[in-house]
């Protein structure tokens, strides 16, 4: 259940010739800066925002993003667990939101993106040999801004057919555009 385990994973398995997603699937996943680029590259859609390492570059940025959407989120590129993440709703709270995500990256990298108002939903998945199965939607709740731990989850969503039908699309998609071919996601 671990993301920092995954890349050990995919070299173990591969090395025993076991089904595995490949290396390049666990960095695409563990890196939120590559996930991001690889659903723009698949069209997958995903929140509006990239990937610095300076304060100063990333500033800028954020004062453009605060401007359009009022509010952003900033986390580290490579964390788990909602860990360091942050949502601003202003520059004056940006930095130290900046410099807290880069500590507890690992790559010492942060991801600025638009904050997204509304419920929040998780899929639960199992793919074999490429082939994806969504078990369940699940509506998630978390503590309030500025850190959405989560601290529950709804299941089943209460979503209407259309909208899951869609959602289904999506997360293959999504799968796809990470090269997950083996395991459970969320």
């Amino acid at each position: 259940g671990s993301e920092l385990a995954m890349l050990t994973v995919a070299e173990v398995a591969s090395r025993l010739k076991l089904n595995s997603n490949s290396e390049n699937s666990a960095k695409l996943t563990q890196d939120k800066g590559q996930m991001k680029i690889s659903f723009r590259k698949f069209g997958v859609a995903c929140a509006d925002g990239m990937e610095f390492f300076e304060l100063k570059k990333a500033e800028k940025y954020a004062t453009n993003l605060l401007q359009i959407y009022n509010s952003i989120i900033v986390k580290p590129t490579d964390r788990s667990g909602s860990l360091s993440v942050n949502h601003v709703k202003s520059i004056n709270q940006f930095s130290k939101a900046f410099c807290d995500a880069k500590k507890a990256s690992f790559k010492k990298s942060v991801i600025i993106e638009e904050y997204i108002n509304g419920n929040e939903y998780s899929a639960e998945t199992i793919s074999y040999k490429g082939t994806h199965k969504i078990i369940a939607i699940t509506k998630k709740y978390t503590t309030d801004s500025p850190y959405f731990v989560e601290n529950g989850h709804y299941q089943p969503s209460k979503l209407g057919k259309p909208v899951l039908k869609n959602i289904n699309l999506l997360i293959k998609k999504a799968l796809n555009s990470l090269d997950i071919t083996d395991g459970i996601s969320h």
